[in-house]
């Protein structure tokens, strides 16, 4: 643990954080409880009737959460690029862009033991760059600030009124299309110059472009392609169904790539790519197997020693539903099971010895497998050296102190954490390698506060929060 005096001093998070525990804070009603600050004077009955009225119809509107749409503002300089909404325990794109940008949001992480409550995932975007995503949920809102990223990760701090985590409802994209021009016109004068280099000489096409599957859609019964132009020339390619009518045309910049997505009318697809009338690459894909194997996997999460019960996690990565089997490697357990698309399914097996290992299989073909020994989750955790609190700010709308308690930790936790020198307190679980946030009420007449953490009853770390670093300073 670092040295408790050096490390005592106020940790800034970043603005997107904060940004997002203030707009969450700043929603509960202040001290006199009438919504307006006002002082409590007497009124006449009048008056009194228009008072509740106003503070009912406050009420009333303060539980509509917001809800993000295109016409949204994104920061200066960048575009929208689309919006996804959480239904039927998926992510579903409803509003896109006014250019052509494919989104993708995998490895959905929801809460733990909910199968649709989402707190997390992964993102990919091809045709464009982002620089900002927005995040909606339990009248909450976090931003994340990206420096024109293809690809990321998500890891929510979404919190109900009550202070509990919220699941993600919203999902809002800003950035830039791969097309659009810069402000100073860098994209033409590159245009430019691939045109000149084209009429010097011509791309080596043969070893230089593509052709690949990468996704499918069993709703939509499409299939998606990526075309890789390795060369040092911008290219101009025609795709064609094998023995189909579709067919499209790409231009792709030198040391570049370009998607499509194309359908599917039975269990299998193949493209043809042509150059100058001539062919050049193929791909094609197998709808049955797709994706499967690299894609839907099993893992052994935690183990109950009191009910002697190992805890296991399928995960299906792919767009599909997927129906799996997991059977006890030289045991008589199995079960079939449903997972999800982008979803996740948890269960508890027995055990009868000191370690396990499950196989997964798709369609009678093992795909997976997962061990687990209890010796792993026998060893206490170390939590003098990985479990720490950290102050984050102060909320001068609602009065409140808000920490960060973080467990790097391999094991599920119970803490304890007490004001100093006031009545607050409250024992709470933080997740393996996860953080959760604490906001504590802060006295009119004190301008600091002192959070002790505990663990078994034993002191294990401390914070302090000064009423000086307000939470909207830090805002996104």
């Amino acid at each position: 643990m670092v040295d408790s005096n050096t490390r005592r001093k106020l940790i800034l998070t970043s603005g997107v954080t904060l940004g997002a525990l203030s707009g969450c804070l700043g929603l509960f009603d202040d001290e006199n409880g009438d919504g307006n600050g006002s002082d409590s004077t007497e009124q006449t009955q009048d008056e009194q009737a228009e008072t509740e009225t106003a503070t009912q119809t406050e009420e009333n509107t303060e539980e509509e959460p917001d809800t993000p749409t295109e016409s949204d503002d994104c920061p200066d300089g960048t575009s929208f690029l689309g919006k996804f909404d959480f239904e039927d325990c998926e992510f579903v794109q409803t509003e896109f862009g006014d250019e052509e940008c494919d989104i993708e949001i995998k490895n959905v992480v929801n809460k733990e033991d909910e199968e649709c409550e989402p707190i997390g995932f992964e993102w990919t975007t091809d045709g464009c760059e982002v620089h900002q995503i927005r995040l909606f949920g339990g009248q909450d809102t976090e931003t994340f600030d990206f420096d024109s990223e293809t690809s990321g990760v998500i890891d929510s701090d979404l919190v109900n009124p009550g202070g509990q985590q919220a699941a993600i409802s919203n999902v809002t994209f800003c950035g830039r299309f791969d097309d659009e021009d810069d402000e100073n016109g860098e994209n033409d004068e590159n245009d430019e110059e691939d045109e000149k280099d084209d009429e010097k000489d011509k791309p080596d096409i043969k070893d230089g472009v593509s052709i690949e599957p990468v996704d499918y859609d069993k709703r939509k019964g499409k299939a998606k392609f990526k075309v890789y132009n390795k060369t040092d020339h911008k290219v101009e390619l025609t795709w064609k169904e094998y023995d189909g009518e579709q067919e499209g045309t790409l231009k792709i910049k030198k040391d570049s790539y370009k998607t499509f997505w194309a359908d599917v009318h039975g269990e299998s697809l193949k493209i043809v790519l042509y150059f100058d009338g001539k062919q050049i690459d193929y791909a094609e894909i197998d709808t049955k197997y797709f994706h499967i194997e690299n894609n839907v996997r099993i893992k052994a999460i935690d183990y109950d020693k009191h009910r002697h019960k190992a805890k296991f996690r399928i995960y299906n990565d792919t767009k599909n539903d997927v129906d799996v089997m997991w059977k006890e490697y030289n045991g008589d357990q199995k079960s079939h099971t449903r997972v999800g698309r982008n979803g996740n399914r948890t269960f508890w097996v027995d055990m009868k010895g000191d370690s396990m290992k499950l196989v997964l299989y798709y369609d009678d073909k093992e795909i997976d497998y997962a061990e687990i020994d209890t010796g792993d989750y026998k060893k206490k955790p170390d939590v003098e050296n990985e479990v720490e609190i950290h102050p984050d700010c102060y909320d001068k709308s609602d009065k409140k102190a808000t920490f960060k308690i973080k467990n790097a930790t391999s094991h599920h936790i119970e803490v304890t954490w007490k004001e100093y020198g006031g009545k607050h307190e409250e024992t709470v679980k933080v997740r393996m390698n996860d953080n959760r946030h604490i906001h504590v009420p802060m006295k009119d007449n004190g301008d600091e506060m002192k959070v002790v953490l505990y663990f078994d009853g034993k002191e294990i770390d401390y914070a302090e929060l000064s009423k000086d670093h307000y939470c909207d300073e830090y805002a996104a």
